[in-house]
């Protein structure tokens, strides 16, 4: 039943459901005759709803609580435990609100845990939360080997936060192996497919971020061709982040001009910004 209401709350976005769905999987989890499993479960499935609350209300409190439960899971199953793979792959959840609407990806607890813990850092800042949501997105990668239909994703996770480290901290290795990452997930995410614009224009701000620290252009050069193409793949799946992609290509081409004085890429770069303007 909390399933189903959840489910409503997806379909109609009505916080009340996702009240009553918290409140049902609370009850259930202190019913002492569920088994381990089912507990488990149960206590993924709270997290889950917790992290939804929190995307509508900020309230840190729901983050907090869908950390404690999302540790609690794995301390039950640690690395080399023999039912720890298992309970990973049973331990999914259709996610919503990371994704864009109607495209889903299978979250295991470590990537609901990792995404709080990225979440706890936007607010905090603390580099703690984030080498922690590293740690669990590296060992969602060894959980996705290829050809894992998800391996993308768990790339990206690790290459997301590598670039946050790396605007904290300027450490060269993490823009490095963010740029080796989210190249390897671009490979994997077929042309014109729903996140292949997204990979695109994600792996050009990763050159224009190293071209920002080291003044190689031939960095600068490449990230507007990948934001070039991100901005030509437009397709209704990627329309919300449609500005995002004219924006940071408009930033490039700025960047650019000021560096070889061509005017067209002025131009483009006033056009870019118009169309987001536009959007």
């Amino acid at each position: 039943l909390a399933s189903s209401v959840r489910r409503r709350f997806e379909a109609i976005g009505n916080s009340g459901d996702l009240d009553v769905a918290i409140s049902m999987i609370q009850r259930a989890i202190a019913q002492s005759h569920i088994d381990h499993f089912d507990q488990t479960r149960a206590q993924n499935n709270l997290a889950n709803c917790l992290i939804s609350r929190f995307e509508i209300s900020a309230a840190s409190s729901d983050l907090d609580q869908a950390i404690e439960l999302l540790s609690q899971i794995l301390e039950s199953r640690p690395v080399g435990h023999p039912y720890r793979a298992s309970t990973l792959n049973n331990l999914t959840y259709l996610f919503s609100g990371v994704f864009p609407p109607a495209i889903y990806h299978f979250r295991s607890v470590p990537d609901n845990l990792a995404y709080c813990l990225q979440r706890r850092f936007d607010a905090t800042g603390t580099l703690e939360h984030l080498q922690t949501a590293l740690e669990m997105h590296r060992e969602v990668l060894l959980l996705r080997p290829t050809p894992h239909r998800y391996r993308d994703q768990a790339l990206v996770n690790i290459a997301r936060c590598l670039c946050l480290r790396f605007e904290k901290q300027g450490s060269m290795a993490d823009i490095e192996e963010a740029i080796c990452k989210d190249s390897m997930a671009l490979e994997l995410r077929i042309p014109h497919s729903p996140f292949h614009a997204t990979s695109l224009s994600r792996l050009g701000r990763d050159f224009f971020a190293r071209f920002q620290t080291t003044g190689n252009d031939t960095d600068l050069d490449e990230a507007i061709l990948l934001l070039n193409r991100a901005v030509e793949d437009r397709l209704p799946s990627n329309e919300r982040k449609y500005p995002e992609f004219l924006e940071s290509l408009a930033e490039a081409l700025r960047s650019r001009f000021e560096l070889r004085c061509m005017q067209k890429d002025l131009d483009d770069s006033i056009a870019m910004h118009e169309k987001a303007l536009a959007l």
